[in-house]
């Protein structure tokens, strides 16, 4: 009798722990205020490309506060973003739990803050690295979209919306056989300060 306690009392455990894994944190939106209320730093390039085209991003770089956009003629940018605490189930653009679709309420009610100050904002989709390549390109795209319908459709205006992008696995933190708290944290869409 002992023992199926024991066992009951351990499986109510691992249900309880493997719930909790499966949900997103609550956006912290005091310090996703203050990162996207920082400027864009840029600094000049050392010639001017010529052609159609303009000036073309050779490298980006993701640091814990910016992303480093470097481009033909030098010219560096470092745009600060947000990590929405987003979860996305496997494989799709559906949002996996309650508290992600609250931080999507958040983000939109902070980008219509920030929005009227004139500030614009892209979107980057992001997928973990199991599975096909062009695939995961498709789902990045499809995760920014969604999220952008839903900013739009609570009230974020065009204008404070600049880009929609994705990226695939391009740069996922993790590989491919990375546990899956792990790669829940490439299946992300970021917030990125445009100007």
């Amino acid at each position: 009798m002992k023992l199926q306690f024991l066992a009951m009392t351990l499986l109510t455990l691992g249900l309880a722990l493997a719930q909790a894994q499966e949900r997103a944190p609550k956006l912290d939106v005091d310090d996703a205020r203050e990162k996207l209320s920082g400027s864009v730093a840029k600094t000049p390039g050392k010639f001017l490309p010529k052609g159609i085209g303009g000036d073309p991003v050779t490298q980006r770089f993701y640091t814990k506060d910016a992303i480093v956009i470097t481009r033909a003629s030098g010219a560096k940018e470092e745009h600060p973003y947000v990590a929405v605490p987003l979860f996305f189930r496997v494989n799709t653009d559906e949002l996996l739990d309650g508290t992600s679709r609250e931080n999507v309420s958040r983000v939109a009610q902070l980008l219509k803050d920030l929005g009227a100050t004139g500030a614009s904002f892209a979107i980057e989709g992001h997928a973990s690295a199991e599975g096909d390549p062009q695939r995961n390109i498709d789902l990045s795209k499809l995760r920014a979209a969604k999220i952008h319908s839903l900013l739009r459709e609570q009230g974020v205006v065009p204008a404070a919306l600049a880009r929609v992008e994705g990226f695939g696995s391009a740069h996922a933190q993790f590989p491919a056989d990375a546990r899956e708290p792990q790669l829940q944290k490439d299946r992300r869409v970021l917030v990125v300060k445009e100007r």
